[in-house]
Order: C-alpha cells, then sequence, then structure tokens
C-alpha cells in the first residue's frame, strides 16, 4: 500500500453486508477499495486530486473509480469540490472518505498553516488581504460572497492563497481586487473584475470623515497619460 491510502471492504449495516448498488462506476469483481492521497500532509491553500482503485483478490487493482464520492470528516480542515478536488482550507487532521457503490476506503491527511511574508496589507469590512513580494496574495476571513475565496465557507480564520502574479491587493466591502503585474486587475467576490490597463490600486471611499472600505478605486492608464480614476460599487 503506497503512503496516504488505505483500503476497505463492503460497509456492513447492522452488521451484514450492505448490498451493492448496480452503476457504472463498480468494478463487478471489486471486493474493496483504495484512497490514494499521494501524500498525507500538505499547507492551507494546496489542492490535490485523490485517486480511487477497486481492488480484487489478493487486493490486485481491477479498476479506477471515474465518479467516487468523497466526503471529508472536518470540513473545516479541507473543502471536497464536485468534481473531486480536495481543497486545505484550515490547520489540522481529517480523514477523508471515498464511496463507490457500497465500497469505501478512508485515509488521513494533515494541514500545516503558511505564515506568509506580507509586503502590503489591505483591510476590508470583514476580510483582509494581503500580497508577498512573490506575487501571492493572501486573504482571510468573511467570505460570504467569495471575497477571500470564491466556493470555501463563508468564514475563513486563516491566510488563503491566490497565487499568481501581483503587485497590488485592496480588500472592500464584499469583494477584493488585486493589480496584476501586466497591469490588468482580477476581483472576485461582489466585484466584475474591469476590463482594462491600470498603474494602481487603492481603497478609497470615505463616510463621515473616516476612511472606509467598501469600495476598490483604480487609476487607469490612458493613452494621454492623464489617469482616469474608476470606481469599483460592491454593494
Amino acid at each position: 500500500m503506497s503512503v496516504g491510502s488505505a483500503t476497505s471492504g463492503p460497509t456492513s449495516e447492522g452488521g451484514v453486508e450492505a448490498d451493492r448498488r448496480e452503476s457504472d462506476d463498480t468494478a463487478v469483481d471489486a471486493t474493496g477499495l483504495s484512497l490514494d492521497l499521494a501524500q498525507t500532509s500538505v499547507r492551507v491553500g494546496d489542492s490535490l486530486r485523490p485517486t480511487v482503485t477497486f481492488l480484487g483478490e489478493g487486493n490486485r487493482s481491477v479498476g479506477t473509480a471515474s465518479r467516487p464520492e468523497f466526503t471529508a470528516e472536518n470540513p473545516r480542515v479541507v473543502h471536497v469540490s464536485p468534481s473531486g478536488w480536495v481543497v486545505a482550507v484550515g490547520a489540522g487532521t481529517t480523514q477523508l472518505l471515498a464511496r463507490a457503490g457500497a465500497l469505501e476506503a478512508r485515509a488521513a491527511l494533515s494541514v500545516i498553516p503558511v505564515a506568509p511574508t506580507l509586503s502590503t496589507v489591505s483591510a476590508g469590512a470583514e476580510h483582509t488581504c494581503g500580497a508577498t513580494s512573490d506575487g501571492t496574495v493572501y486573504c482571510w476571513g468573511r467570505n460570504d460572497r467569495g471575497q477571500v475565496a470564491p466556493g470555501l465557507a463563508a468564514l475563513q480564520p486563516l491566510p488563503f492563497p491566490r497565487r499568481g502574479s501581483f503587485a497590488a491587493v485592496s480588500a472592500g466591502g464584499t469583494h477584493t481586487c488585486a493589480l496584476q503585474r501586466d497591469q490588468s486587475i482580477l476581483c472576485w467576490g461582489g466585484l466584475a473584475t474591469p476590463a482594462g490597463r491600470f498603474r494602481s490600486l487603492t481603497t478609497g471611499l470615505r463616510e463621515h470623515g473616516v476612511l472606509g472600505c467598501k469600495r476598490s478605486w483604480a487609476a487607469r492608464r490612458r493613452h494621454d497619460g492623464d489617469p482616469e480614476r474608476r470606481p469599483g460599487h460592491s454593494r
């Protein structure tokens, strides 16, 4: 058995072996299942796609499951997408369960938190983002609109990376925008990505004399060299 893998036989209900459901994802002569994660420890933000193999007599492989169902014992540690990708979202250890027909297998996965060195930080309404010198953006906090990372839980307490080539980042009310080194803007959460080339990105709404964080402003480079200010509304 490889590192990061586990095997088991058919599931039981009340001490009686459960009937195997007929599906095109169950090998006819399979008596067990193997779940291979390739690695047993990852960092927050890493993703992997497990391999699920049907096992026959003598634990020999008799095929690969094409549509297994995955469940995480602790969804605060890993998020399982409908397509089968496992994304590490929080520090800790969890068991990952794979099912194919009446067969199932488990494997343990540990997730290590990251401690990025941020060169810039932007505080939004209820989430915060920062950028590192290597161009990675990290966000954490409220995520009900996907302002930290689309597809994850509504609260992401640990820094979650968005890798790329970013020069700056601005956290808004329910959105995040980042300036890429090719002068394009990328936004996620409650704001669409604007078209064009930009030279700077800042948080810029003042309410009653207090600097707020509900909008992001970008200065777009125009042909005449005079910057044009473009507001992005998040609400």
